[in-house]
Parts: C-alpha cells; structure tokens; sequence
C-alpha cells in the first residue's frame, strides 16, 4: 500500500532489514536476528485508516527458514515482544509457499474483512518458522500490504491498544 507512512522490524538483522525489502534494493533479504521471531509495524499516514484485504510474503526458494503463520494485530503500536502476550491477535493465519519462479517463492495471506478495517496501524507477527526449531533464523525477500484507504472516516486515530 502507498500509503504506508513508516515501517518498523523489531529482532532484525542490522544489514538484512525491513527497510532493504521495502526499498527494493536487489538481492534485498530481511533475516531475523537473535532468533526466528520478528515484529513488523506498518502505520498509515497521519489520520488516515484503511481496509487491509491481505498482506503478500516473498522469500527465497530452497534452503532457508520462512515464516510458518502470522498473526495480524490492528492499532496495537505498543505491541513487542514482552508485551505480545496482552494483546490479542485480529487474525492468525498459517501460511502457504507458493513457487513464483526459479529462486523466489509467494504467500498470500488473506485476512478476514470483518476486522481489518479501519486500520491506522497493521503489526504483523512471525512467532516461528518452517525449520521447526532446527534454524534460529527467519527469512523473508519481500512484504506487502494489500488494502484501501477508508473513505469517509473521521481524522482522530483511535486510542492505542495495550
């Protein structure tokens, strides 16, 4: 989505970022850092919420860990990793690998449109990875949020949750 105002990982690599994937930098990776979890923020610009349909996972093909489910939590800014058990999730989905060609593979992750409106910040959740505890690193080489801007909402965000 273009509206997307800014973007945090938390349990990132410092060279294989969030920000890399984002920018499109070719070969860009986003590795998990001290283990497979990690955090993304997506907030929307200022005021504006949306309807979030789904998100697309891209990660290389053979040999790496790769996100088994997310769980999606909508105006939870405050969500970490210590705080991750006072929230509840807007929506938990296992993920499904698709191949898209040679070195590349594709996730589609729908999400209910029941809950995922009104948005003015997405947080995306990897509790674990694909290598069942055999690799202690997550990789994905791509991110996006699928989605509209609401039309017709009011201009105050809504109180954070947690």
């Amino acid at each position: 989505m273009e509206y997307v105002a800014s973007a945090t990982c938390l349990n990132e690599d410092s060279v294989d970022n969030l920000s890399g994937i984002l920018a499109g930098t070719n070969p860009a990776i986003l590795r998990s850092d001290c283990d497979e979890q990690l955090i993304m923020h997506f907030e929307f610009k200022p005021n504006e919420a949306a309807h979030v349909s789904g998100i697309t996972l891209a990660a290389p093909r053979g040999g790496v860990a790769v996100p088994k489910y997310v769980q999606v939590f909508i105006n939870a800014r405050s969500l970490t990793f210590g705080s991750i058990d006072n929230f509840r999730p807007t929506d938990t989905v296992e993920i499904v690998w698709k191949p898209s060609d040679p070195s590349q593979q594709v996730a589609f992750v729908p999400l209910k449109k029941c809950v995922v409106h009104n948005a003015f910040q997405v947080s995306v959740f990897i509790p674990d990875n694909t290598s069942d505890g055999e690799d202690d690193v997550t990789v994905l080489s791509g991110v996006a949020l699928h989605g509209e801007m609401a039309k017709g909402m009011g201009t105050t965000a809504p109180p954070q949750k947690g």
